[in-house]
């Protein structure tokens, strides 16, 4: 029982000094806790705190019209990255692209390269819906590994 005590005095202690919770029902020394009484306050913390059933495309956002944190779906454009593995199947592994898909606009990108020992220049660039990767005069075994493009 003391244990629950504590329990339950720690829990309502470290709520009101983050979250501020009013809790309806407060207990002096030596008190007898009704299960009532403790479930009600339990719930009122309950309620203080974030949900733990979001989905991972979920974001977990303060609702201030209910006054409680809430499982919300993200607002926006949502951001893709497509990846580009380019060592298979390009015929020239010096230049490589990653392209967004139709109805996306590119936000960023990446490369990534191999076997850089005797490159004289590298590119890394965007040009329209695609990010664009490039190596020249890289020498034998160099190539474009990767490129990536950020989409939204």
């Amino acid at each position: 029982m003391i244990r629950l005590l504590m329990t339950v005095g720690f829990a309502l202690v470290t709520t009101q000094a983050f979250a501020q919770v009013a809790v309806p029902k407060s207990y002096v020394d030596g008190e007898v806790i009704h299960a009532d009484e403790l479930n009600t306050n339990l719930e009122a913390i309950a309620g203080a705190v974030p949900p733990r059933t979001c989905t991972t495309d979920q974001i977990i956002k303060w609702d201030a019209s209910s006054e409680a944190w809430v499982c919300a779906n993200l607002s926006g454009p949502q951001l893709e990255t497509v990846y580009v593995d380019c060592t298979d199947g390009f015929a020239t592994p010096e230049t490589c692209s990653a392209i967004c898909p139709d109805g996306k606009q590119l936000v960023s990108g990446g490369c990534q390269f191999n076997y850089l020992n005797q490159a004289i220049y590298l590119q890394s660039h965007p040009e329209s819906i695609s990010w664009s990767c490039g190596i020249g005069d890289g020498g034998a075994g160099s190539h474009v590994a990767s490129a990536y493009a950020i989409c939204q």
